[in-house]
């Protein structure tokens, strides 16, 4: 980390502030770093950018198992998959469910995607309900450009600053959405839960049915029973 002497030697005049209390530290170009600048203008990657956004889905309610792999195999189905990016949460354990973006070739496929899959409900990775399918918005991406002429200019605040209760209202609601988000993601695994043990108990009870009648069709008497009552039933099902 760069001392102050060192940052007011380096960094230009733009990247510096200076509080009654304190330094604000800014971005800065470091000597010694690598730094790799796009050959387009900020209007030019802004236009890519929204292309790419127009063409990328949001799936929600993956199994924490779920791969790239997986994902690449279900929606190619429906066309070429460009790539695919999973959203980290920090906020929720491990074995929750997960989300990702995933490029498709074309906007119009994208769109496509979202429509089918809202009739046709689509299994990923053994989850017990239906993954959700939306179109992917600007703050979804971690590596959105900067809007075009928009400077967002960022300062240490005083206690006695008068904005300094805004941003702590701010940081407090912050912390408050944290919590609701764990209390909804917990409550929705305990639901999925509960989902995945009915719908084994059911798959137990259907497989029974089917062994019985499996059994039933092996059994010498079945044809003697079908000859004898002249039933037109088939020998397998």
């Amino acid at each position: 980390m760069l001392n102050h002497e060192a940052f007011h030697r380096f960094a230009p005049a733009r990247h510096r502030l200076r509080t009654e209390s304190s330094w604000a530290w800014f971005p800065a170009v470091v000597p010694g770093t690598r730094c790799y600048r796009s050959t387009m203008t900020e209007e030019e990657e802004y236009t890519a950018f929204e292309g790419r956004v127009s063409r990328t889905i949001y799936v929600e309610g993956l199994a924490p198992t779920v791969s790239k792999v997986s994902l690449n195999a279900a929606f190619g189905q429906f066309g070429n998959v460009k790539s695919i990016h999973f959203i980290p949460n920090y906020f929720v354990p491990k074995n929750s469910p997960q989300a990702a973006l995933v490029e498709m070739d074309s906007a119009e496929l994208a769109h496509d995607v979202i429509d089918q899959t809202r009739s046709l409900p689509l299994m990923i990775g053994g989850m017990p309900r239906p993954v959700r399918v939306l179109a992917a918005t600007y703050e979804m991406f971690g590596d959105r450009p900067r809007i075009p002429k928009r400077e967002i200019v960022c300062c240490w605040l005083d206690p006695q600053d008068p904005e300094y209760s805004v941003a702590k209202k701010i940081k407090d609601l912050v912390v408050k959405h944290i919590a609701e988000v764990s209390f909804v993601v917990e409550h929705q695994r305990s639901e999925e839960e509960k989902l995945a043990a009915e719908q084994r108990e059911k798959l137990k009870v259907h497989h029974q049915k089917l062994e019985m009648l499996d059994s039933m069709v092996e059994n010498p008497l079945y044809k003697d029973l079908k000859r004898y009552y002249g039933l037109k039933a088939a020998d397998n099902y």
